[in-house]
C-alpha cells in the first residue's frame, strides 16, 4: 500500500468547535466527535506527507496511531500517492426554485384564501409547504385545507394541527393523509396521549402526537439535537446562506407575506397579489438569507453549526442579527446542554 499521503474522503469534513470537533460524513449522513488535537493533525495531513507529519509526534506516537486507526476503521480517510486527484468538495448551494419552502399559518381569526396562497406558491415553484393550523378542527375541515393544495407544484407537505378526538380513529387518520398525496407527516399538538408515533401503510407517512402546545407562530425556533441533520444540502446551505430563512416564505395568520410568520416585517398581503415572483427577488426580501452560521455569536464556535437549523427571529439580542438563537441551550465552550 502506498502511504505517502493520508487524506479524508471529500464527503468527510472536519468542523472545529470551541472545545472539540466533528467529522461530518455527508454520504452516510452521520457524524463523529473528534478532539481538537485530531483537527490539528488533519490540517497538517492536507499539506504534508504522512510520515513527515507522524515524525512530528514522536512523544505521542501511540495517540497519533490511534487517531489514524480511528480514521481508517470508520472509512473516513485513505492513503494515496496522488492527493491532487482528490480535491475537496466545492462549497456550493443552488436550487432552481425561487422559494424552496413556505410556512402557512391559520387560526380562527384568519380570513385570507388558502387557495390563493397555493396559486402564489406555484408562481415561484415552492417545493415544500408546512401548514400550521392553530385552531382545533375536525377531519372534515382539515381535508378542506389540504384539498386547497391539490394542484400544488410542491413535492411535499407537512401538517401541524391541534389534537382532535377524530384522530384516535385509524380510518380518519388515513382519510387525512389521502386528502393530499404530498402529505408526508402530521404533527398533532396538545395531545392528551403524550408523545407517540402512529404509523400508517401509506409509505413513510406518519402521525406524531405530542403534548407540546403549538398554537402560535412563537412556538418555533427551538434548537434540539434530535432535529440535527447531516447531509450535503444542509451543510452547503449552512456554509453559504442562512439555513432557515434562505429561500423561505412565511404567511402569517392574517395573510401577510413575510420571511417567517413570526417576524414583524411584512412585504404585502396574499389577497393583493397574483404573483410573488417580483416580491421575493427584491434585495429587501432576501437580505435575511445571507446571514451564515459562521457570522453568528457562539454559533461560529459551535461544532454543530452546519447540521443545526438557525433562527433569526428569536435571538438573544433583538438589536443584532448576529446573536445566538434564544432557544438554543447548548454551550459550545463547555460542550454541554443546559436544562
Amino acid at each position: 500500500m502506498n502511504k505517502n499521503y493520508l487524506i479524508l474522503f471529500a464527503n468527510c469534513i472536519p468542523v472545529r468547535g470551541a472545545v472539540r470537533g466533528i467529522i461530518y460524513d455527508l454520504q452516510r449522513e452521520v457524524y463523529h466527535f473528534i478532539p481538537l488535537s485530531l483537527c490539528d493533525i488533519i490540517d497538517e495531513l492536507i499539506l504534508k506527507p504522512f510520515e513527515q507529519v507522524r515524525s512530528g509526534y514522536l512523544s505521542e506516537q501511540e495517540v497519533f496511531d490511534e487517531y489514524v486507526d480511528f480514521l481508517l476503521n470508520r472509512e473516513l480517510a485513505f492513503f494515496t500517492d496522488e492527493p491532487i486527484l482528490f480535491p475537496p468538495l466545492q462549497t456550493l448551494f443552488k436550487k432552481s426554485s425561487l422559494i424552496t419552502n413556505c410556512i402557512v399559518d391559520w387560526n380562527n381569526e384568519s380570513a385570507y384564501s388558502i387557495k390563493t396562497v397555493n396559486k402564489l406558491l406555484n408562481t415561484v415553484g415552492c417545493q415544500h409547504i408546512q401548514l400550521r393550523i392553530f385552531s382545533k378542527q375536525g377531519v372534515a375541515q382539515i381535508i378542506t385545507f389540504l384539498e386547497a393544495f391539490s394542484n400544488s407544484r410542491a413535492r411535499s407537505m407537512e401538517l401541524v394541527m391541534q389534537y382532535h378526538p377524530d384522530l384516535d380513529n385509524e380510518a380518519d387518520r388515513l382519510t387525512v393523509l389521502n386528502a393530499n398525496h404530498r402529505l408526508l407527516s402530521v404533527i398533532v399538538a396538545s395531545s392528551p396521549h403524550g408523545q407517540l408515533h402512529r404509523y400508517t401503510d401509506k409509505g413513510d407517512a406518519s402521525f406524531l402526537f405530542t403534548p407540546i402546545a403549538i398554537d402560535t407562530s412563537d412556538c418555533c425556533g427551538f434548537v434540539d439535537y434530535r432535529q440535527f441533520a447531516v447531509n450535503v444540502d444542509l451543510f452547503m446551505e449552512s456554509k453559504t446562506k442562512n439555513n432557515c430563512l434562505n429561500k423561505k416564505l412565511g404567511i402569517d395568520v392574517n395573510g401577510n407575506i413575510k420571511n417567517c410568520p413570526a417576524m414583524t416585517t411584512s412585504f404585502g398581503h396574499v389577497q393583493d397579489l397574483t404573483s410573488i415572483t417580483e416580491l421575493v427577488q427584491k434585495q429587501s426580501f432576501q437580505s435575511q438569507w445571507q446571514v451564515t452560521k459562521d457570522e453568528i455569536d457562539e454559533c461560529k464556535d459551535c461544532e454543530f453549526r452546519y447540521m443545526c437549523h438557525d433562527c433569526r427571529v428569536f435571538t438573544t439580542n433583538k438589536k443584532s442579527q448576529l446573536t445566538k438563537p434564544a432557544k438554543c441551550k447548548y454551550d459550545p465552550y463547555t460542550a454541554t446542554w443546559k436544562e
